[in-house]
């Protein structure tokens, strides 16, 4: 079976940005099923002669019957039953019903499944797209700027000035949304002739919001007109605002990845606070070296430790052998599984259990032929 295409992207701009307002489509995939009459058994083959105002045409040229289908409306049903139990405050019942919804598409992209097809999927990822780039435009017009977006979600500057406060942003946030819902349902009826059940909501405010840079950039020419580095894709931080206060939201970045220390969490966390709030240069340059005073004299060893499951056997890794995999060869052959706790010492990693050299506190970028590629390079004392 062929493979279809993911979720559109809406490349961003590395930087800090204030003001920023965050909207996803509520459950998109699900709902582009219902809409769109997504079901295997409602598919038009490509080879069949069909009046086209009697099917509906998806971007990737799959098409499906009018008549309802039976996903669409087992779908419907979930819907309504994921919305009760958040009413009665059930999250857990409710986050199952999403999680069933979801699999919906992705079952039909996978081979093992008797049903699905590239046709199927493809249908449904390329309507995605579709709508992300036709709500990132309708966004433009209306005079505000996406800076970034990822499969269901827009992230917006609104343009309001820094420190007007949070209640603005959500009563500009909630106007921007219903007029996205209302554009979605008359273009959806004008262009398809169907009741749209896509749903805009209004998730989030920044008061900050932070894109990282790519790792690797292209040459000043072709990353724009003023030499604009390109944003990381599916990582980005903010002060989210609501009522119950400001704080740190971190997604996709090092601070929240399970494999990087608890201290690189701990500092990046603290640094990026400490920008989002203004802390002067020289007092963050102060707050730094003091951190690193305490890393050289050991005080925080216990964080320096690296988690990282072993994806197969240990004695697997022949073409490679990344530093989770060494240490795991230096443990009992019974406690080679699993996650494995190691550090960085003078002889190379080692498990946590089992150290037998002085570990290493300082790291340091080391790289090679190519400058994509980098690795850490542990540094003795």
């Amino acid at each position: 079976m062929g493979t279809s295409p993911g979720g559109g992207i809406i490349t961003s701009r590395a930087g800090i940005y204030d003001s920023v307002l965050a909207f996803d489509y509520k459950s998109l995939y699900p709902s582009i099923m219902r809409t769109f009459n997504i079901d295997p058994l409602s598919r038009v083959p490509r080879d069949v002669v069909a009046p086209p105002e009697s099917v509906i045409e998806a971007p990737n040229g799959a098409r499906f019957r009018r008549e309802p289908g039976i996903l669409p409306e087992i779908l419907a049903q979930f819907f309504a039953s994921r919305a009760e139990a958040r009413r009665h405050g059930a999250e857990r019942t409710a986050y199952a019903y999403k999680i069933v919804m979801n699999s919906f598409y992705g079952v039909l992209g996978t081979g093992s499944c008797r049903f699905a097809s590239p046709d199927l999927a493809g249908a449904i990822t390329t309507l995605g797209q579709h709508f992300l780039f036709w709500t990132r435009d309708l966004v433009s017009s209306l005079g505000y700027e996406v800076i970034y977006g990822d499969t269901d979600s827009i992230f917006v500057r609104s343009g309001r000035p820094r420190g007007e406060g949070r209640e603005p942003l959500e009563a500009l946030g909630r106007e921007l949304c219903a007029a996205v819902n209302e554009r979605v349902s008359t273009y959806v009826k004008e262009k398809w002739e169907l009741e749209s059940r896509l749903e805009l909501e209004f998730e989030a405010v920044y008061l900050r919001f932070f894109m990282p840079p790519m790792r690797t950039q292209a040459p000043a020419h072709e990353e724009g007109e003023e030499g604009e580095s390109r944003g990381r894709a599916k990582g980005y931080a903010g002060l989210r605002a609501d009522p119950s206060g400001e704080r740190v939201e971190i997604v996709g970045m090092e601070a929240v990845r399970h494999d990087w220390t608890e201290l690189a969490h701990e500092l990046q966390r603290e640094l990026l606070g400490w920008v989002f709030r203004d802390v002067p240069a020289q007092e963050v340059t102060e707050r730094l070296r003091s951190f690193v005073v305490s890393l050289r004299a050991g005080e925080r060893d216990r964080e320096l430790v690296y988690r990282r499951a072993l994806r197969k056997p240990a004695e697997a890794y022949v073409k490679s052998s990344p530093p989770h995999a060494r240490a795991a060869m230096l443990l009992p052959p019974e406690e080679r599984s699993g996650v494995i706790r190691y550090v960085w010492t003078t002889e190379g990693p080692q498990p946590e259990s089992r150290l037998t050299a002085p570990r290493t506190t300082i790291t340091t970028w080391k790289s090679r032929s190519s400058p994509s590629w980098r690795q850490w390079r542990p540094t003795p004392d």
